[in-house]
């Protein structure tokens, strides 16, 4: 199966109307109004702002980045604040380093991309 999201939905990316796509706009802090999390600033690279307001968020950062963002100082009322496992119990992932001359992309690719085993995704990090 395609694991690739925007590859999976680049026509609908592209080409539905109510579908705005930003790259690099990362999520700088959550809008809260009262309990509830109503928007999501978001900044990109260059500096340039927005707010994303919607009914429902799903908070896909990994374990660092969520920890950074739900744990900043300015949301200590926020009822997440007070689950004791947010940030703790983190896990690295193994590293190794070696060199690499890739001759064929895509062969690469077969041998070191996405690999789905037992209802798991194991995603190999190649830097």
């Amino acid at each position: 199966p395609e694991t690739n999201f925007s590859n999976l939905h680049a026509s609908t990316l592209r080409n539905h109307p109510l579908v705005t796509v930003w790259l690099h706009a990362n999520a700088v802090s959550p809008i809260v109004e009262g309990t509830h999390v109503r928007g999501v600033r978001c900044r990109t690279l260059q500096g340039k702002e927005s707010t994303f307001r919607a009914d429902r968020f799903v908070w896909c950062m990994g374990g660092i980045e969520s920890s950074r963002f739900f744990l900043q100082p300015e949301l200590t009322q926020m009822p997440w604040q007070r689950n004791a496992l947010l940030g703790r119990h983190f896990q690295d992932h193994v590293v190794w380093h070696t060199w690499l001359d890739v001759t064929n992309r895509r062969k690469f690719l077969d041998v070191f991309g996405n690999v789905f085993s037992r209802g798991y995704k194991y995603q190999p990090k190649i830097r």
